[in-house]
């Protein structure tokens, strides 16, 4: 990723003042391909648009700070779940063992249960106190059930992963070299055609309410360069990341069985 970009002589709009992303909202809805977006904060609002854009087949892809939508607090619903999905594997050598492990318990309880009529009905039958020996190996075996119960119960057999409704990346901030890096531009690409740039965030605020500066470039050259330059940020290993398999985690429950 290059440390900066520079292009002068640009044929560009120029907006300032509040409802700055007015234009980029119509943008973003008309998208016939593709929608890249980098932006510091989110709404949840406006991520529900990219999800349902997402699901009329436009590609889309994300660059924000830690503070992705809406993980943290409170709403009625969450598009995080949206944004990251579940997967469940099953490992079917576990499965085996599990079953072997289910079925050497219940024999064994089984013959328990043989002993423990069989210790009884000598008793009924002789009366002698020597019977009560016999209970040593009904422990035994009692233990030993529980053990092949304990290693059924504990056996680990469903495997997870998660992954991504679209490319998003979450990035964290002091992460570049051992620089001081944090993710401040605001940038929105329309189709590899059309690109915003200024200080609005994809928030409702940004889009609205604040008095915000938009500028909307359609030079191929200068659109280019601009892509380019998101393509290397999103794709810069040395900017550290939010963990999608960790924030997965926290999200879906994780039964091993």
């Amino acid at each position: 990723m290059s440390s900066s970009m520079f292009h002068n002589g640009v044929n560009c709009d120029v907006y300032i003042g509040t409802g700055a992303g007015s234009m980029i909202d119509r943008h973003i809805k008309n998208a016939n391909k593709s929608i890249k977006i980098v932006s510091p904060y989110l709404n949840p609002h406006l991520v529900e648009k990219l999800i349902h854009l997402k699901r009329k087949g436009r590609e889309i892809s994300l660059i924000t700070n830690t503070e992705i939508e809406d993980f943290y607090g409170s709403v009625s619903k969450r598009n995080i779940y949206e944004l990251i999905h579940q997967v469940k594997t099953t490992d079917k050598d576990a499965v085996k063992r599990q079953e072997k492990y289910k079925n050497t318990s219940q024999i064994l309880l089984y013959v328990t249960g043989g002993l423990i009529l069989l210790l009884l009905g000598l008793y009924y039958f002789t009366a002698k106190a020597e019977v009560a020996v016999g209970l040593v190996p009904i422990l035994i075996l009692l233990l030993v059930y529980n053990m092949y119960r304990s290693k059924a119960k504990n056996t680990k057999i469903y495997n997870y992963h998660y992954e991504k409704l679209f490319p998003f990346k979450v990035c964290l901030p002091d992460s570049y070299a051992n620089n001081s890096f944090t993710i401040h531009s605001k940038i929105f690409i329309i189709d590899n055609r059309t690109a915003f740039l200024g200080s609005l965030n994809f928030t409702k605020s940004g889009f609205e309410d604040n008095h915000e500066t938009r500028v909307k470039i359609e030079d191929p050259t200068v659109v280019r360069k601009i892509n380019d330059e998101f393509n290397a940020l999103f794709n810069n290993p040395n900017i550290k990341e939010a963990d999608i398999q960790k924030i997965g985690s926290r999200l879906y429950p994780e039964p091993i069985n």
